[in-house]
């Protein structure tokens, strides 16, 4: 007998780490283009 519970807590739980990563992902992609837009003003 399979526990839908907890497939569906794996997969809930999943989506939240693939959230949070691409949010990181995209605070990164910021100071990235913020760094090339600095080092072509100097």
């Amino acid at each position: 007998m399979i526990d839908f519970n907890i497939i569906g807590n794996y997969f809930m739980s999943v989506k939240n780490k693939i959230r949070v990563n691409s949010e990181i992902l995209n605070i990164f992609n910021i100071y990235y283009n913020n760094y090339n837009l600095s080092s072509v003003l100097y």
